[in-house]
């Protein structure tokens, strides 16, 4: 490689190296949230998303699941 090649092609490196540095950082630390909309509270599938909300925060605290209560089906 010539050398007036060689430095930027260095400093081009290290700036992906750290850029991908940061991404990788910033996906590790981030909070996935899923709202999950039911029926209503006395209903089955409201008892499904609830139990599967707390699975789920057991064994990935990263993901949040938000059950939201609705009108059903008409």
């Amino acid at each position: 490689m010539q050398p007036k090649f060689t430095l930027p092609f260095v400093l081009l490196s290290v700036l992906a190296a750290i850029g991908f540095t940061v991404q990788w950082v910033h996906g590790q630390n981030r909070v996935h949230q899923l709202v999950i909309a039911t029926g209503s509270k006395e209903g089955e599938y409201y008892a499904f998303a609830e139990a599967l909300a707390t699975v789920v925060s057991r064994h990935h605290p990263k993901i949040k699941i938000t059950v939201k209560e609705t009108a059903g089906a008409s």
